[in-house]
C-alpha cells in the first residue's frame, strides 16, 4: 500500500479510506469547531496542543465535508453515549487519531471503523502499563524481545488494540487485556485470539499502516472488506 495524493477524495466503494496529514503545515479555523471543541482548544496549556487540535478537527471537517458534499461548517459531529464521535444525520462512518503533529482519519461507507495513531515515543514504552492493561500472553512475548525492540512492539500492541477497540465502540466496556494481538515479528497483526469477556461479533480485520519510522498507526475494519486506500491531505488541500 501507498500513499496517494489526490485533488479530491475519491468515492467511497467497498475498500476504506485512511488519510494522512501534517497538522503543523494546515491552516487553523477555529469557526469550523463547534461550541464544546472551541471550549477544549482553550484548555490546553501550551499553543502548539491547542493549534494542532484546532487543525486536527478542520481536517476532520472539511474531508468529511467534501465525501457528503455538505458545507463543512454544517456538519454535526458528537460522540455516543459510549463517546465514539458520529455523524448527525449518519452519512459515512468515520474515525481518527492524532498523536506528535500526525493525524489519521479513516472513512467506510458502511459498518464500523477504527483508527489508532502513536508516535513511538521509547521512554512511554513502560512494561507496567503493558503489565495492567495487556493480556499475559501479549506481556510475555514483549519481555522475551531484546531491549531495544521493545518499544517499538509495544506500541504495535497499542495501535492494534486501540483499533480495534474503537472500532466496535463500546468504551471501557471493552478489556484490553480480552483479545491478543501479534507481538513478535513473524506474527500476523491479530485479533489473534478472543477471550470468553469479549463482547459482540469477532469478525475483525487489524490492518498496519506504513508509516515513517517516527510513527506507527492501526486501521480496524470488519473481517469481509478489503484492504484499505491510502490518500495524503496536502497543506493546499486546507
Amino acid at each position: 500500500m501507498g500513499w496517494e495524493r489526490p485533488l479530491r477524495p475519491p468515492a467511497l466503494a467497498a475498500a476504506p479510506h485512511v488519510w494522512r496529514a501534517d497538522l503543523d503545515g494546515l491552516a487553523t479555523d477555529v469557526a469550523l469547531l463547534d461550541d464544546a471543541e472551541r471550549a477544549r482548544a482553550a484548555r490546553f496549556a501550551f499553543e502548539t496542543d491547542r493549534r494542532r487540535f484546532i487543525a486536527e478537527r478542520g481536517f476532520q471537517r472539511r474531508l468529511l465535508a467534501a465525501y457528503l458534499d455538505r458545507p463543512a461548517a454544517e456538519l454535526a459531529i458528537a460522540p455516543d453515549r459510549y463517546g465514539k464521535p458520529r455523524l448527525a444525520p449518519a452519512g459515512i462512518a468515520f474515525n481518527g487519531s492524532e498523536s506528535g503533529g500526525t493525524a489519521l482519519i479513516a472513512v467506510a461507507r458502511t459498518g464500523e471503523i477504527g483508527v489508532d495513531l502513536e508516535a513511538l515515543r521509547p521512554e512511554r514504552a513502560d512494561l507496567r502499563i503493558a503489565r495492567r492493561y495487556f493480556h499475559p500472553e501479549e506481556v510475555r512475548k514483549l519481555e522475551s524481545l531484546p531491549l531495544e525492540q521493545q518499544p517499538a512492539a509495544f506500541f504495535a500492541v497499542w495501535t492494534r488494540k486501540e483499533a480495534l477497540v474503537k472500532a466496535v465502540g463500546l468504551g471501557l466496556r471493552i478489556p484490553l487485556a480480552s483479545f491478543v494481538v501479534g507481538v513478535l515479528p513473524e506474527e500476523a497483526p491479530g485479533p489473534l485470539r478472543y477471550e470468553a469477556d469479549w463482547p459482540g461479533t469477532r469478525d475483525w480485520r487489524l490492518v498496519p499502516l506504513p508509516l515513517e519510522p517516527s510513527h506507527l498507526g492501526t486501521l480496524a475494519v470488519a473481517g469481509t472488506l478489503p484492504d484499505p486506500r491510502l490518500f495524503e491531505w496536502a497543506a493546499n488541500d486546507a
